[in-house]
């Protein structure tokens, strides 16, 4: 009866055994779920929507890493990457061997030729093109992406053309200052939203005054159909230069835009609707062109456009200025 009982109980701490270990295991799967549910919508965003229309996403993550085996390198063995000559200036002794000396000598001229080649790839790293938006938050088309929360707008055509240039070996830098904040917190007006970009340009030509072109991306208010052009079986959404003729040197902003659409309309037929010439009343006439010679106004597409026409035309519009400034 004794070892019936106690062969009982084992079966009963068995079976408890189980239910524990089944609940536990239910428990991490419900865990495992939700949070795969929670970052799948997380991650149906514009961001995400952004970030799956560009082409090399990634090497971002790639420089980031770089930075930060550099940084660990650095501190454990006092070497720095990016400062050869600081490296060798801390690891290498003088004597008064003639041989070493000579030796020396002709690493530290190595070093000065790696430092000027240094000075020279950060030159050539700085933005040449900076790409902003005055009315940021004009949409695209929500067509189909509406279950998943996603707006596109003239904003992510920004980092599109910012991606797509680096592909051209072209370095540009988009504005991250949000246009509509800036003027809520500031309580201006919508007709003030000139007022914001002007500033930010300054700042920006101010910190790279090198820059060859400054972009304000817009979308028109047009339909789809007006809008829209098919080229071979793709379809993209149509450009419009807009020129403000109010100040003195209208002239050479106008020679920008009418070179970027002639290369356009060359390559791509119809693609370009021209270039819209603005003065009088009732009308900006000047949209910040006085800045600077190189500035330039583009609306891109309309609000039925979809955001894959957009970005159509967004890898031409790349292609078209890195032909212009040279990539």
């Amino acid at each position: 009866m004794k070892k019936r009982f106690v062969a009982r109980k084992k079966i009963k701490i068995r079976i408890k055994f189980i239910y524990v270990f089944l609940f536990l295991l239910l428990c991490v799967i419900y865990y495992i779920l939700n949070y795969h549910l929670r970052n799948y919508k997380l991650t149906n965003t514009n961001s995400f929507l952004l970030k799956s229309l560009l082409s090399e996403s990634n090497h971002y993550i790639d420089r980031d890493n770089k930075k930060v085996i550099n940084k660990i390198t650095n501190i454990l063995t006092g070497i720095d990457f990016k400062t050869p000559s600081n490296t060798l200036n801390n690891t290498l002794y003088y004597t008064s061997d003639n041989n070493i000396s000579k030796y020396v000598k002709n690493i530290n001229s190595s070093v000065s030729k790696i430092d000027t080649v240094n000075k020279e790839i950060k030159k050539t790293n700085e933005p040449r093109v900076y790409i902003y938006n005055t009315h940021n938050h004009e949409n695209y088309s929500m067509d189909k992406l509406e279950a998943y929360s996603i707006t596109p707008n003239v904003v992510m055509a920004s980092y599109l053309l910012q991606e797509k240039l680096k592909n051209n070996h072209i370095e540009s830098i988009v504005e991250e200052t949000d246009v509509n904040d800036y003027m809520v917190k500031n309580k201006w007006e919508v007709k003030d939203s000139y007022k914001v970009t002007r500033k930010l340009m300054q700042e920006k030509l101010t910190k790279y005054p090198n820059l060859d072109l400054l972009i304000d991306i817009h979308r028109d208010a047009t339909k789809h159909d007006s809008s829209t052009i098919k080229i071979g079986n793709k379809s993209y959404a149509t450009v419009l230069f807009v020129i403000g003729l109010e100040h003195d040197n209208y002239v050479k902003n106008l020679s920008v835009a009418n070179s970027l659409h002639n290369k356009i309309e060359e390559k791509y037929p119809g693609l370009s609707k021209g270039i819209l010439k603005k003065q009088g009343p009732l009308v900006n006439g000047i949209y910040n062109q006085d800045i600077s010679p190189k500035a330039i106004l583009i609306e891109c597409g309309g609000y039925e456009n979809k955001i894959d026409e957009v970005s159509n035309t967004i890898s031409v519009i790349a292609t078209i200025i890195s032909d212009y400034i040279g990539g």
